[in-house]
């Protein structure tokens, strides 16, 4: 099923780049992107900024002003290092994938597991914290906010490469997260 949409998504985009004019389509093992195509993403990621930082700022006003309490900084602590962890512990399980599967299993193990472990994190920090409302809107602003701050440093760190050393991880639609 996986793969079924994967090739779908990949159709998907040679159709969107084909409208586009752009005469070179790539293939699933042919993983370069072209300076032009890197120039288009940075642009839309740059556009795209300004949102992402909005985000956790408006919520946070409201959650402040609008919505009671205003936000506990330590729950808001805690809820960053909550993501943060959970990505840490991408790590070990990306290590084992590669460790004992083909490549493409192993990415497929990562990313499948990312969802369980930022939510058993969540979770986690729920249930040794006490899950009242304030304490839980805090937590998640801190979650949010740390990873806009993580998409952020992690695009600009992808951009500050070398266009020519660019390439994706998996397949044509691996920025897709960067550039909506």
């Amino acid at each position: 099923m996986l793969i079924r949409r994967q090739e779908n998504e990949y159709d998907y985009g040679k159709r969107q780049l084909r409208d586009r004019g752009v005469s070179r389509m790539t293939s699933p093992s042919d993983n370069e992107i072209t300076p032009e195509e890197v120039r288009r993403i940075k642009i839309r990621f740059f556009k795209a900024l300004p949102l992402y930082m909005a985000v956790p700022v408006l919520l946070g006003l409201y959650f402040s002003y609008a919505a009671g309490p205003g936000i506990d900084w330590k729950a808001y602590g805690i809820g960053a290092a909550g993501w943060t962890a959970a990505l840490i512990l991408r790590g070990p399980v990306a290590a084992i994938g590669m460790k004992l599967l083909p490549p493409a299993r192993a990415q497929a193990l990562v990313v499948a597991s990312s969802g369980v472990l930022e939510e058993g994190v969540g979770w986690g920090l729920l249930a040794v914290a006490g899950a009242h409302m304030p304490w839980a809107l805090s937590m998640g602003q801190g979650w949010a906010a740390i990873e806009v701050v993580y998409v952020i440093v992690s695009g600009q760190a992808k951009f500050s490469l070398d266009p020519a050393m660019m390439t994706t991880t998996s397949s044509p639609s691996s920025f897709s997260s960067d550039t909506s």
